[in-house]
């Protein structure tokens, strides 16, 4: 929302649109708190007096989490002196922003730039991150009610000016500059000699020298020619036409040494550069056979495991059951050292051909085989020699609680990171007073796992609910055990956080049904006392908003009078005396003027009477005298007052009459 620009001037224009945004009410209405409004106005108001270049409207800002809100921002330039020269460095869209979050002014805004298209931000800038999010000292140092707009941006603009944020697009390679610098100084030495010749004839015997390469003789310069005499020079020893001689060779023997030594320094980085790219290339092949024999040992390893798992599986099912034991071992040691069985059986158990024939250990076994040993952009992003404990954490965990099912997800950080994590997902058996309850849970193994403990969330159902102001879960359904306070690496797992955290539970709900009775117990008290807020919050919520409407219809009818002051203040110097500036508009208004003033007056007698009988300026005998007479005179013009506003009443009833 911008503000209309149509018969008003800038100020006036931005001081309407701050009165009505700011007074805006119901679902347009903006995040910022009543008792802040007047000063969030008046600070917009003195930032864009100060710097006219920037503008104030409404928009929609995102956080980062993907809430959004409408709230107040100033766009615009911000003029910076560098070196003398004035700058607009730009702020937002193709100018530079200023959002005005919700707990503005008790917190610092936020400053983006957001520069052109041949603009780029600095690498390493001192007050610019690469998101262009401006943190200059002043913003960590904000303290209400002292800190403003007005000297925020002048801070800005002063660290800018001392240290620019941004910069042009990166300049043409260093062969090329070589190349440029050495031809406009070839270009930048030809001399002429005077001649008496004409200007065409000059051009022809005087061409300009041209660059040679470097095992080649340059041609002789122009100006290291015997210049042939002319048929106007009379003497040849002439000392002006001897030093301009010397002056030459000078220049063109400095010339010949320079363009050497220039050619020597492109050489030697010409030898540089093919020897560097030498030496790249044979980096890139080492990191390559470095990489590739790294994949195939860990191709190697998840095989291992794979078969180390078929095996264990086979002991456990068969081993008390089949005799001939030691001659089946070798069978299976086979297996593992033939590299077609290998790849036959990986082939035949990976999850893409579903793992048919193997129960739900196994296939939990394979599947994390499969991804904590898969590299590149699928690769999970834990520690290699942490990966096998991460294996047999989940592996036991899934044997305590098999309702658990382990996958991969991808999982969003505070600050809006996305990272592809395993999690278990599933359900946690919990019995209270012989009653089994099943707990949704999800727990996430973050990138630092096993060193640092998981995230662990209750994932209720859509019958479910979380528990208000539960001690161990917040209302998101982040879960907070003591034995995740005291993780300890590696003494710690997840099969023993989950036994913590049902043993916690379990004391809790007890904890949690006497409290219920208690609050059920109080809850007629509290009924009763909030039908009384509510009552009285209507109350103060409806006096807020007619006050409201009167200051808005105050302010604006300021404006216009101080608008009108300012043009016609210096027109208008008639000398107006007070009792005329109200003309009744008929003679019973004239009548009850005159009498309401004398009523008044008489009042202010009074009161002055009373000051002087007790400071004892007059006798207690004329004090009581003067009462009298005056109290007489003011129930005669009350009396005249009351029948005139009785006549006046009875005069709108009978017009409203007529007019039906």
């Amino acid at each position: 929302m911008v503000p209309p620009s149509y018969g008003l001037d800038s100020s006036q224009r931005y001081v309407q649109f701050l009165n009505k945004v700011l007074s805006a009410r119901g679902p347009s209405a903006l995040p910022y708190k009543e008792e802040v409004k007047w000063l969030i106005r008046q600070h917009l108001l003195s930032l864009l007096r100060e710097f006219p270049s920037l503008k104030v409207k409404t928009a929609v800002f995102t956080h980062n989490d993907g809430r959004t809100v409408n709230i107040l921002q100033a766009y615009g330039t911000i003029p910076m002196l560098y070196q003398r020269v004035t700058y607009n460095i730009p702020v937002y869209n193709i100018h530079v922003v200023i959002w005005l979050t919700k707990h503005y002014p008790r917190q610092y805004p936020c400053v983006f730039v957001n520069p052109m298209r041949d603009i780029l931000i600095r690498c390493g800038a001192a007050h610019v991150d690469p998101s262009a999010l401006v943190s200059a000292p002043y913003i960590p140092s904000w303290s209400f009610p002292s800190s403003n707009l007005v000297d925020l941006a002048r801070n800005i603009r002063y660290r800018f000016g001392r240290y620019p944020p941004l910069c042009t697009r990166q300049p043409a390679p260093i062969a090329h500059r070589i190349d440029n610098q050495y031809q406009g100084y070839s270009s930048s030495t030809t001399v002429r000699m005077p001649s008496s010749r004409s200007p065409s004839s000059s051009a022809s015997d005087h061409p300009p020298p041209s660059v040679c390469p470097s095992n080649v003789a340059p041609p002789s310069p122009p100006y290291g020619r015997t210049v042939p005499p002319s048929p106007r020079r009379a003497n040849s020893n002439d000392p002006s036409e001897v030093l301009k001689k010397k002056l030459l060779e000078m220049l063109h023997s400095d010339s010949v040494a320079l363009r050497k030594s220039r050619e020597a320094e492109t050489n030697s980085l010409v030898r540089a550069q093919r020897k560097l790219k030498r030496r790249g290339r044979q980096r890139d092949e080492g990191l390559r056979q470095m990489i590739d024999e790294k994949e195939g040992l860990e191709q190697l390893l998840q095989m291992v495991l794979m078969n180390t798992d078929l095996l264990e599986t086979w002991l456990r099912e068969n081993g008390k059951k089949n005799i001939c034991l030691n001659a089946q071992l070798p069978i299976a040691q086979s297996r593992i050292h033939s590299p077609p069985s290998i790849g036959r059986c990986s082939k035949e158990l990976s999850p893409s051909t579903q793992m048919y024939g193997l129960d739900s250990s196994q296939r939990s076994a394979q599947f994390l085989n499969k991804v904590l040993s898969a590299r590149g952009p699928s690769a999970l992003p834990y520690k290699e020699e942490v990966k096998l404990l991460i294996r047999q954490h989940l592996l036991i965990l899934l044997q305590e609680f098999p309702s658990l099912q382990v996958k991969t997800a991808v999982f969003t950080h505070n600050d809006g990171r996305t990272v592809n994590l395993l999690q278990a997902d599933g359900t946690i058996p919990m019995l209270y007073q012989q009653v089994t309850y099943n707990i949704p849970v999800v727990i996430w193994l973050t990138e630092h796992y096993p060193r640092q403990y998981p995230c662990v969330f209750v994932n209720p159902t859509r019958d479910m609910l979380i528990r208000p102001c539960h001690a161990y879960v917040d209302p998101s359904g982040l879960v907070s055990v003591p034995y995740m306070q005291s993780w300890t690496f590696p003494s710690s797992n997840l099969k023993k956080l989950l036994e913590m955290l049902h043993s916690d539970t379990v004391a809790l709900r007890k904890s949690r049904e006497e409290e219920t009775d208690s609050l059920v117990r109080a809850q007629p008290e509290l009924k009763r006392r909030g039908r009384l807020i509510d009552e009285g919050l209507r109350q103060m919520i409806d006096e807020k908003e007619g006050l409201e409407q009167l200051l808005q219809m105050v302010l604006m009818n300021t404006d216009v009078l101080e608008t009108w002051l300012r043009e016609n203040g210096e027109k208008n110097k008639l000398v107006i005396d007070v009792d005329d500036v109200f003309e009744p508009c008929d003679p019973l208004s004239r009548q009850m003027v005159d009498c309401t003033a004398s009523d008044l007056a008489i009042e202010d007698t009074f009161y002055s009477l009373d000051k002087a009988m007790q400071q004892g300026v007059i006798p207690f005998d004329a004090y009581m005298r003067n009462i009298r007479t005056l109290s007489r005179e003011q129930f005669f013009h009350r009396a005249t007052s009351a029948k005139i506003r009785a006549a006046q009443m009875q005069s709108v009833i009978t017009s409203a009459e007529s007019d039906n």
